[in-house]
């Protein structure tokens, strides 16, 4: 049996695969050249860990993960250079929290990073929810923060009439390591 426009359609799927495949080592080459490959200096001993990463994080483009997540995975790379602690488990860790986030999770997460970076020692989540007003409905808000639970990014604390939450230290090491900046729009 023999679909009409079968070929054309594989053609298609063939072209935008290559398309995106293309797309995710521009991405990973964009995060490395803003860092400066001279800045990252790759040894010997990290060839291992190198090809490890690359591979799951072509995993992650091929199973189409978005332009964004990707983005934040390649600068989790290089994050991990520059800080000395280039493993491949520890990529891996970061990967597989990144990779499953929506475009309203990390704008959460980058807003939640921003406002406790600024004001530390400040736990007033409900002042959080407020600085959101213009970004999130305080009932989609706190949806995203349940939801991010599942990250250990945030930790739910009991409050007089719901729950709170509250950045874990997994959410400053990721930010930092993706160097995810509060101006996030």
């Amino acid at each position: 049996m023999h679909l009409h426009g079968a070929s054309v359609l594989g053609r298609a799927v063939n072209a935008a695969y290559d398309k995106r495949r293309v797309a995710a080592q521009e991405i990973l080459m964009e995060a490395i050249k803003r860092e400066g490959i001279e800045n990252l200096q790759f040894k010997e001993g990290d060839a291992d860990d190198l090809v490890q990463m690359i591979m799951r994080f072509s995993k992650a483009a091929e199973a189409g993960t978005a332009r964004q997540n990707l983005k934040l995975l390649a600068q989790v790379m290089v994050g991990l250079k520059r800080n000395r602690t280039f493993e491949f488990d520890k990529f891996q860790a970061c990967a597989n929290l990144l990779e499953t986030l929506t475009r309203n999770e990390i704008l959460f997460l980058d807003r939640m990073y921003g406002f406790y970076h600024d004001n530390p020692g400040k736990n007033d989540y409900r002042a959080f929810l407020d600085s959101l007003s213009e970004t999130f409905e305080i009932r989609e808000a706190e949806a995203l923060a349940a939801a991010l639970m599942r990250t250990g990014m945030l930790l739910p604390i009991s409050a007089m009439g719901g729950t709170n939450y509250a950045p874990a230290p997994r959410l400053s090491e990721i930010c930092e390591l993706a160097e995810i900046e509060h101006t996030s729009t």
